[in-house]
């Protein structure tokens, strides 16, 4: 594994949580302008492009270059499937409680990386965690269930089911990709998982209204560029130096600057039970990570 400076990584591993903390936000001002799949879809499209100009001639070396159905299930476990939940659950819950919930993400990276291609197995600790992290998932469903309608409750197993499809993506990359250029490991996955979520918008959001305000198109230059080109690359080249499992940790921050963001800026309800949900969920995810 290639040594690094300590101050690089710490360097990335801040960027990245001050850029993934506040995309949770920026995601609840892009929804509320276009329909989710296709702010998703423009996002992610945007994002490959970008980084198709960046990589410019750079390919992967001919043996390790995946076959197209693995890009395509990365695409959609990374991209397409993870974001189409993020976009439709944030037009029903708070972007605060869309990032504790999505904070379950390193407890479901740690149980599916321990297979031994990635050398970390379950430990009592880590089991302690992950109860700890549903108990607190437990207590932020008590606000949705006593919400009118289903569309709340829907939207927040909905950000669970993202977090376990970008964990699975993870893995795959971890077990695969992580030792190459992540510029060229990010190029396809974003522009097959953009294309994807643009032809379901297409079929199911064709008649559905759209606007462009400055607010939105800001929030959404900004995911694209930041939160998925900028973003991702940095974390994949974190792949390189530190484990898988401590790795995702750095979503131990972004719900915390996710609910600050949140409350500040577009005044968000701050309940009892999302911050102990939360504090629940971080405590899992502490247990968790002392194991490694």
């Amino acid at each position: 594994m290639p040594q690094h400076p300590k101050a690089r990584i710490i360097l990335a591993l801040t960027v990245i949580c001050l850029i993934w903390g506040s995309t949770w936000l920026a995601i609840r001002i892009n929804v509320q302008d276009m329909p989710p799949l296709r702010a998703a879809g423009l996002r992610f499209m945007v994002a490959g492009l970008l980084l198709a100009v960046v990589a410019g001639r750079r390919r992967l070396p001919v043996r390790e270059r995946p076959g197209t159905g693995y890009w395509l299930v990365l695409a959609m476990t990374m991209v397409a499937l993870p974001y189409a939940c993020v976009y439709w659950g944030e037009q029903h819950i708070s972007s605060g409680l869309t990032a504790v919930l999505f904070a379950t993400y390193p407890l479901f990276v740690t149980l599916l990386a321990q297979s031994g291609r990635t050398g970390e197995r379950i430990t009592l600790p880590l089991m302690g965690g992950l109860a700890f992290g549903l108990a607190g998932v437990a207590l932020l469903f008590r606000d949705q269930i006593g919400m009118d309608g289903t569309q709340p409750l829907t939207g927040s197993i909905l950000i669970l089911l993202s977090a376990l499809s970008s964990a699975v993506a993870t893995v795959m990359v971890k077990r695969r990709l992580a030792h190459l250029d992540p510029f060229l490991i990010n190029l396809r996955p974003m522009l097959y998982g953009g294309l994807i979520l643009m032809a379901v918008s297409l079929a199911s959001e064709g008649e559905a209204s759209w606007t462009w305000t400055v607010r939105g198109t800001v929030a959404l230059l900004y995911l694209a560029i930041f939160g998925s080109a900028v973003a991702f690359s940095i974390y994949f080249w974190l792949m390189r130096t530190l484990p898988i499992a401590r790795l995702s940790f750095i979503v131990y921050v972004t719900p915390i600057i996710a609910l600050l963001l949140g409350t500040l800026v577009e005044n968000e309800p701050l309940t009892w039970n999302l911050i102990l949900g939360a504090l629940l969920v971080l405590s899992g995810i502490t247990m968790a990570r002392r194991a490694h």
